[in-house]
């Protein structure tokens, strides 16, 4: 088994995880999509920040099952043991991981309902078609109140 951590800028401590043969850190890369496309499993460590985190909603879309901290997932309607996996322990975290490298039906389960639930609630269509919603009730709303 390998970690493979990508991302731009990774901070010294996490470059320093590299040290081990079974961690690379790779930096910034051109295309994510091939390092989650080689994984069985994405996980989301996150345990501080805010909003929709990216790499949870890719994970998903394609369809490499996911294990996140609730903080990591914040802002997105899933749930434990359909859509990805949530703990927020080390040692759950840790645990769920290994669950999800040994257990093949139970990835093939949270792929294709990780899967779906970008497809339902990530929708670049659906997404655009209600923010243009939006836009045009504060246009209607602007123009109530000039005339």
């Amino acid at each position: 088994v390998k970690l493979y951590v990508v991302g731009q800028r990774p901070p010294g401590k996490v470059k320093d995880l590299a040290r081990d043969p079974h961690v690379i850190v790779t930096g910034m890369v051109e295309d994510v999509r091939s390092y989650y496309l080689r994984s069985a499993v994405a996980i989301c460590p996150i345990r501080f920040g805010a909003g929709t985190l990216n790499k949870v909603i890719e994970s998903l879309a394609l369809g490499v099952p996911v294990v996140s901290t609730s903080q990591g997932c914040t802002g997105m309607r899933v749930k434990h043991g359909r859509d990805l996996l949530i703990a927020d322990e080390p040692e759950e975290f840790a645990a769920r991981v290994i669950e999800l490298m040994e257990n093949r039906a139970l990835r093939d389960t949270l792929s294709a309902h990780g899967r779906q639930l970008v497809e339902r609630e990530h929708d670049w269509e659906d997404i655009v078609s209600r923010l243009e919603e939006i836009y045009y009730e504060v246009l209607d709303e602007r123009a109530s109140r000039r005339g």
